[in-house]
């Protein structure tokens, strides 16, 4: 039943929550998603362009195309 527009990060080499259990929240998602894939990444951790990425997605929908 969620809309709004998310944005998922799946740090593969994640202990806490596994990039498995994140595609499956992700696909009950109704509304628009963006699912970054942190490949080499954890939990916390992201590469250099993740946060540039986040922002970007967080404004298309905060002030429009």
């Amino acid at each position: 039943h969620i809309t709004v527009p998310v944005f998922i990060s799946a740090g593969y080499i994640d202990t806490t929550c596994t990039s498995s259990s994140v595609f499956a929240a992700a696909n009950c998602l109704a509304g628009p998603k963006l699912v970054y894939h942190k490949v080499d990444h954890g939990h916390t951790t992201g590469p250099v362009e993740y946060e540039a990425l986040y922002w970007t997605y967080v404004a298309r929908f905060l002030l429009g195309d």
